[in-house]
């Protein structure tokens, strides 16, 4: 059966070759998704950097910090595929609880924020944590009785020095990386992200994947994809292990060339309901051009087997990484799809998802004052509706604007456009 294209792509170019072809080899003969591979590939490759370490455009500095959501069905698989591409991190967690003098930990699958900052110490890595289900841990914070635990986790998302206080106890910690990634399944996105944490800048600090193809696959067959993945260890993986605290920073060319993204984002989504959105990417380029710097590091082997990974990061690199970033922002609108799926069940939630941000900019502008049926056609034929679905898809519905029995007049109902 051949497979289809159903959805976004991410950008595997962006990636050293040896790491797409695996990507690749791996979705060809074990149905792995190239889509959350490549999101494990960019969160293995933050924990295992060394603590301390810094990505700088245009004097922003970022820790190696990325919260993941794998949005796809139950028993798609996710684990499994984790296996593999989080196996490097894996062994390296179980060789250090092979120690038993050893009081941290590099990878877990459930903690408080107390139990995180106690981790951190003597650790060179951060924390990685992984829930299989990351609306259960949003439960947990939410219901933690002590207070304020979701705004620290939310704290902790920018790195640096972390001090909380607890009744009688005081926790305090130079340097934290907290790592998070988990899957959730697409019902259960409202429970994930409420409507509290869309609008405190929690479901902001994700980045979201929803599978590239969910057609019906063929029969799993043999591959060498596992000797690719050794190979990538070994050349890849091992020498970003073993690298010293640093601090590396865009080129002068890298540095304009990322300010006129962000302009150009800025004018694009800034009336949206992006906004909030498009900021918190902002701080993900950085960080993720650091990263695709640092799994560059083959291209600077030297003959002595030793790794000379400069400082500056190239223009290219800060241009791969921008097209990641215009990825995870058309995720983040099949996140919201499946979002307002549970909170607005009608075809009008769609059809609002398939014409970001154009429409949600032309519906923001609109004043609350009430408007006659004329009004409301006028006002949005081409905008994007053509005049004959305008009352079947944003009128009849109910949804968008309401109707005052007495005057016959229309006036706006959702708030949050």
């Amino acid at each position: 059966m051949e497979n289809k294209y159903l959805g976004d792509s991410f950008p595997l170019d962006s990636f050293p070759k040896q790491i797409s072809g695996a990507i690749i080899e791996y979705e060809t003969h074990k149905n792995f998704d190239r889509n959350p591979a490549a999101l494990s590939i960019l969160v293995c490759a933050a924990a295992i950097t060394e603590m301390g370490t810094y990505f700088e455009i245009n004097d922003e500095e970022q820790p190696p910090i990325i919260w993941g959501n794998i949005i796809q069905s139950q028993g798609s698989g996710k684990s499994h595929l984790l296996n593999h591409y989080m196996s490097f991190l894996f062994r390296k967690n179980a060789e250090l609880h092979q120690n038993p003098e050893t009081k941290h930990t590099y990878v877990t699958k459930n903690t408080t924020i107390e139990g995180m900052l106690k981790h951190h110490n003597g650790n060179r890595k951060g924390i990685m944590m992984f829930k299989d289900e990351l609306p259960s841990f949003v439960k947990g914070i939410n219901n933690y009785q002590s207070g304020g635990a979701k705004e620290e986790w939310m704290s902790s998302w920018n790195g640096g020095d972390f001090t909380i206080t607890r009744s009688e106890s005081k926790y305090f910690i130079p340097e934290i990386k907290p790592n998070l990634f988990g899957g959730s399944q697409p019902e259960k996105q409202h429970v994930l992200f409420d409507v509290e944490s869309m609008g405190d800048g929690f479901a902001n600090r994700f980045l979201n994947t929803t599978p590239y193809d969910t057609t019906p696959k063929k029969k799993k067959s043999r591959t060498k994809a596992k000797n690719l993945m050794l190979f990538i260890e070994k050349d890849i993986l091992e020498p970003i292990w073993n690298l010293e605290v640093r601090t590396y920073y865009a080129s002068k060319e890298a540095d304009e060339f990322w300010l006129t993204w962000t302009d150009k984002m800025t004018e694009e989504y800034g009336e949206t309901m992006f906004d909030l959105y498009k900021e918190k990417l902002f701080s993900y380029s950085i960080r993720i051009s650091g990263i695709l710097h640092l799994l560059h590091i083959a291209d600077y082997k030297t003959k002595n087997d030793t790794y000379n990974l400069p400082l500056e990061i190239p223009l290219h690199i800060i241009k791969k990484a921008i097209d990641i970033c215009k990825f995870f922002m058309k995720q983040y609108a099949e996140m919201l799809g499946s979002l307002n799926t549970q909170r607005f069940p009608s075809i009008v939630e769609k059809e609002l998802n398939m014409k970001l941000p154009l429409f949600q900019t032309n519906y923001k502008k609109l004043s609350n004052s009430p408007m006659k049926y004329s009004e409301i056609v006028n006002y949005f034929i081409g905008k994007p509706y053509k005049v004959d679905n305008i009352k079947r898809q944003i009128i009849d519905k109910g949804i968008l604007f309401e109707k005052n029995a007495k005057t016959g007049l229309y006036a706006k109902t959702l708030s949050n456009e």
